[in-house]
């Protein structure tokens, strides 16, 4: 019997095969370029609403940004902005202008979120006392600008770098100051959470009574009214005069597993920054010891287990402008400020004061209260506000009309507000949505949002939608923990010095 030769498969087969696996390899590739232009659209859609979104936070439009200011000097840099000195040429008034690049920020979601909580943050303080002030943002076809208030002197920071340890009255006029500005921003929900020396301003500094304008509101946040959170997640600021719950958050985001949680927190970091802040002022030294080239756990570790020495402040001569002063500082005066010092860094977030309650502390000697309280603040209602109130609680009200409290207890009750929201938290959200104006006399020391003319005015929702969405919030209280947890952090530097924050959800 012959032996069986090989089965060899006709051309036509072969080629039939050929022609299978071609079809098979098209299909594959086909559905490759599908999921391609799936992504490619959504990329797409996702720059459009970031675009969108950029467009949102300007007041004007420029094509040609030259035309409105004449540059004069270049202030600074960042990631995706400059800074500069410049003139408005309507006014001849001298201005800081903040130029963004439009295309890394929209291509860049966290840069939006910072670039959104800093503008919102700016507007939402208004002309508060010693705060930087927002003029106007404006679009052109490549640039974002925001033009601001050009803030005489010099950075704090480098005034300690050349003094040393300052005066402790120096130091007590400077804190005076920031806790008046923390306490304003407090009461419309700014939380600034980089309050450290380079982010103040200090003019008039060779007087006893300098003066003090706090800048840099790139990692502010917003707390309460429309879609603001009532705590804060995540890492931000720099971390030698971070709080232990905001470092906390080191750990909670490097966690994979989601076991370890962060501690939520609100504008009380701020006053642990003021605290870190005003011993660095005496002492001419952080108020722990860390290594040049620190850890993440060292800095969490320091925070938690500070011990508040002192050294300098021991019998030490101030030095300034090269000369030894004849007379010590003696315990009578050194002890309120570190009363004041151990004040705003207690560990423990409820037993810390808020800043408006730190301007009774001893260290102050009451007269930040008493200047305080002298200023009224009043809040009035905006011309379609006052037409929506008429329509919904049928009373009779008009534009520039001050809330009164029976007024406020009617609109609490019509509105159904919950009974967990204050009622500063209820004029926060009413001011923020656009319902409220918040006026002040002509001192400037105001605890609110004071109306300015470059501000903005915002179209107010029906009072209605208004109670479904910004009043709708309930306010948490110390310990209550927060419903969203920050994304992953990123790390930035300034002055040399690490800055840790994490994207937040825009406000």
């Amino acid at each position: 019997m012959p032996a069986l030769l090989p089965l060899e498969l006709p051309p036509r087969a072969t080629a039939g095969g050929t022609a299978l696996g071609t079809a098979l390899g098209a299909s594959e590739a086909a559905d490759e370029d599908l999921a391609d232009q799936d992504l490619a659209d959504q990329d797409l859609a996702d720059e459009d609403r970031r675009t969108a979104s950029v467009q949102k936070l300007c007041d004007a439009s420029a094509a040609d940004i030259s035309t409105l200011y004449t540059v004069q000097d270049l202030l600074g840099e960042g990631r995706f902005s400059k800074v500069y000195s410049v003139v408005e040429e309507a006014t001849g008034q001298v201005l800081a202008l903040k130029e963004l690049d439009k295309g890394a920020i929209v291509e860049d979601e966290e840069g939006l979120e910072m670039l959104e909580a800093e503008v919102l943050a700016l507007k939402r303080a208004g002309n508060a006392p010693h705060v930087v002030r927002l003029q106007k943002v404006i679009a052109s076809p490549d640039a974002i600008y925001l033009a601001m208030d050009r803030v005489p002197g010099r950075a704090l920071v480098d005034v300690i770098d050349e003094r040393g340890a300052l005066e402790c009255s120096y130091v007590r006029h400077l804190m005076l100051q920031l806790l008046t500005a923390l306490a304003a921003l407090a009461e419309v929900g700014v939380v600034h959470r980089d309050v450290k020396p380079e982010n103040i301003m200090v003019s008039e500094e060779e007087t006893e009574r300098p003066h003090l304008t706090l800048i840099d509101f790139g990692y502010a946040a917003l707390l309460g009214g429309g879609d603001a959170p009532n705590e804060l997640t995540g890492v931000a600021g720099s971390p030698e005069y971070a709080a232990p719950e905001v470092l906390s958050w080191i750990a909670a985001e490097a966690d994979e597993t989601g076991e370890v949680v962060g501690e939520p927190y609100d504008a009380g970091c701020d006053v642990w920054s003021v605290g870190v802040t005003a011993h660095v002022l005496l002492c001419a030294e952080l108020p722990f010891d860390l290594p040049k080239e620190a850890t993440e756990e060292a800095l969490v570790a320091a925070a938690r287990h500070v011990d508040l020495s002192f050294r300098r402040l021991k019998g030490e001569a101030r030095v300034r402008r090269g000369k030894v002063m004849a007379t010590l500082e003696g315990e009578a005066a050194m002890a309120p400020a570190r009363a004041f010092v151990r004040a705003c860094m207690a560990v423990a977030r409820p037993e810390r004061p808020s800043a408006q309650q730190l301007l009774d502390h001893p260290w102050l000697g009451g007269k930040a209260v008493a200047q305080v309280a002298s200023v009224e603040v009043v809040y009035v209602f905006t011309a379609e506000a006052a037409s929506d109130v008429r329509e919904q609680l049928g009373v009779t009200l008009s534009a520039g009309d001050p809330l009164t409290d029976p007024l406020l207890a009617a609109m609490r009750e019509g509105l159904q507000v919950p009974a967990s929201m204050t009622n500063d938290q209820l004029k926060a959200a009413l001011v923020a949505q656009g319902f409220l104006e918040c006026k002040t006399d002509e001192s400037g020391l105001s605890h609110g949002l004071r109306a300015t003319p470059s501000a903005p005015t915002l179209a107010p929702k029906p009072l209605t939608a208004l109670a479904t969405t910004a009043l709708a919030t309930p306010a948490s209280g110390p310990g209550q923990s927060a419903t969203h947890a920050g994304p992953a952090r990123s790390i930035q530097r300034t002055y040399g010095a690490p800055h840790y924050c994490s994207p937040r959800q825009a406000p």
